[in-house]
């Protein structure tokens, strides 16, 4: 099985998944290529019919260049399991802060349940053990509802998925409602451990990632099983040698990118990521701050210094440079003070948001936060 987002009949220009003729990568296996569409008579696709190439397993021929890749699960071995999708239990941030009563609020989809596939190996890890379902989101297995033989997974945050995105700015009214797998007709097995079919080269580097640069296996897994990418976070690390900071924001926001754009063809090279990883480290920008420059990078090519300076997207820290602001935004809302020192905490949010809105984001969360408490204390 696949994503059913991973198949277009008629893709646009940039779709790196699957489509008619064309090829992708199954994740750590062959590359294979669509021969045949099947639909049911209402004309849904059910099934894709498909050849393998038995010479790239675990690497490209010379010369065989094949821009996406997608993840798989064995139709023969994977287990069913309900998937729960938490999502915000508010329609607005601040509930309180609005007209009405709370419940007022309340958004209809804060938790949609779904029937998915995953792996067979997962039935036997530990309830807390946590998961990120490529290209879905983080997820934890329900420590209370789930059983073998009934396996359920809660959401505990979402990925960005920008094909999805734009399908959905373009036909809202066809969102996808139907089951999320579409069954890839083929020979192929599930081997157990990808790194069983890694190169000596990808062990070397998967125990050197794990061994001395003290990345988390998953992590390091995922750099080594792509030698390019594994090339990238190397070249990185000559720019700004904090490994873990660099392979977070590669595995997290970078393969993102990655989904849709081969590596080759990214606007943002190592020095420039590595560059905007150090930004972060060094509180010069928040991380909110940082995704903008990134999508900025991808967008032009600029450096995230040039970026920064440009859009004055540099954190203030200064103590004295925020408390006018905050005095103003506690002026200007008497109603929202009186309601927060009256037992209503939960207009913290609203006087942060205020301040984070008229700093356009760059003032820092935390000393905000420490201002208005203390601005907002009875009797001050």
């Amino acid at each position: 099985y696949i994503e059913r987002e991973d198949f277009l009949e008629n893709p646009p220009k940039g779709f790196y998944r699957l489509s008619p003729g064309e090829e992708v990568r199954l994740r750590y296996a062959y590359v294979i290529r669509c021969d045949e569409v099947i639909k049911d008579a209402e004309g849904n696709v059910t099934e894709l019919r498909c050849s393998y190439d038995p010479e790239t397993l675990g690497n490209n021929p010379q010369g065989r260049k094949v821009k996406g890749t997608v993840h798989w699960v064995s139709a023969k071995h994977a287990l069913s399991a309900e998937v729960r999708l938490y999502d915000r239990l508010f329609s607005v941030p601040n509930p309180e802060s609005e007209e009405g009563v709370f419940t007022d609020y309340l958004n209809p989809d804060s938790l949609i349940s779904q029937r998915g596939f995953v792996e067979p190996s997962v039935a036997d890890d530990p309830p807390e053990t946590r998961y990120q379902f490529e290209r879905q989101g983080y997820f934890v297995q329900d420590s209370v509802d789930s059983k073998v033989d009934n396996l359920i997974f809660n959401r505990i945050v979402p990925l960005r998925d920008s094909w999805a995105k734009q399908e959905e700015k373009e036909e809202p009214q066809k969102r996808e409602t139907k089951p999320k797998r579409v069954q890839v007709a083929s020979a192929l097995g599930e081997p157990k451990d990808p790194t069983l079919e890694f190169s000596p080269e990808q062990k070397e580097k998967l125990a050197y990632y794990v061994d001395e640069l003290k990345l988390s296996r998953d992590d390091a897994q995922i750099l080594a099983g792509d030698l390019a990418l594994a090339g990238y976070f190397e070249r990185a690390l000559e720019t700004h040698n904090n490994p873990q900071s660099v392979a977070n924001w590669m595995v997290n926001e970078l393969l993102r990118e990655l989904k849709e754009v081969p590596l080759e063809d990214l606007r943002v090279s190592p020095p420039q990521l590595a560059s905007l990883v150090s930004f972060i480290d060094e509180e010069t920008i928040s991380k909110r701050s940082a995704k903008d420059v990134f999508e900025t990078m991808l967008k032009t090519g600029d450096n995230p210094t040039q970026i920064i300076e440009r859009e004055g997207l540099e954190q203030v820290t200064d103590t004295s440079e925020l408390e006018p602001i905050v005095d103003a935004i506690i002026a200007d809302n008497p109603d929202k003070v009186k309601a927060y020192r009256g037992g209503k905490t939960g207009l913290m949010g609203f006087f942060v948001g205020q301040v984070m809105r008229e700093t356009k984001g760059t003032a820092n969360p935390q000393l905000v936060q420490d201002l208005l408490k203390r601005k907002l204390a009875k009797g001050d």
